[in-house]
């Protein structure tokens, strides 16, 4: 079975790991955590490339659809939070990276 590739966007804090249970994607997943920021589209790019799954806290990492478009892996976007500003929503013409929005209210 193919082991997926999660990037962890803009953890500046180091808390998404210690806020929520990882292990259930233990034998399924390869997760990375970044908690630089990067403003520069094709710095973004380039640090994308590899994976399957982009994890965004909020509006920090700007994802255009140049952004979204260009890593070949890219399926899937889930954010910490309802609303993201920061991508294009959703990326109705693009076939194959879905949005995943948290909606879930605390």
């Amino acid at each position: 079975m193919k082991k997926y590739k999660i990037a962890l966007m803009d953890d500046y804090q180091n808390v998404a790991l210690k806020s929520a249970d990882w292990s259930v994607l233990r034998d399924r997943a390869d997760i990375t955590v970044f908690q630089d920021h990067l403003a520069d589209p094709d710095a973004v790019i380039e640090q994308l490339l590899p994976f399957d799954v982009v994890c965004v806290m909020r509006e920090r990492t700007p994802l255009p659809r140049k952004v979204i478009e260009r890593p070949p892996n890219l399926k899937l976007i889930a954010s910490a939070g309802s609303v993201n500003a920061s991508s294009m929503s959703p990326p109705r013409s693009h076939k194959r990276v879905f949005t995943f929005p948290n909606e879930r209210r605390f």
